[in-house]
């Protein structure tokens, strides 16, 4: 297990409430563990960034707009036309 530091946050009163409805409901065991568990979450999608060396304009939100994603884990589905024919596979039909 890693050391633990004690320190002391300032959040915004709907970020605790928010926290608390999920401790409550059972989601999360304590604001301790889903702040944790957040930082965690955002310090590997920062490493994830910084390692695939992408160039976003200064104070950009682009990394959390999840078209960004789209292509990182591509499927073999055996459509050779599924990009010029989505609207037939995804609706029944052509535009």
């Amino acid at each position: 297990m890693s050391k633990v530091t004690q320190m002391t946050l300032s959040l915004p009163t709907d970020l605790i409430n928010a926290t608390e409805r999920l401790i409550q409901s059972g989601l999360v065991k304590t604001i301790d563990d889903f702040v944790t568990l957040a930082l965690h979450h955002e310090l590997l999608k920062m490493q994830r960034l910084s390692e695939s060396s992408q160039d976003l304009p200064e104070n950009s939100d682009a990394f959390d707009d999840p078209i960004w994603g789209l292509g990182e884990n591509p499927i073999q589905s055996g459509l050779r036309d599924a990009s010029e024919n989505i609207d037939k596979y995804l609706y029944g039909t052509s535009v």
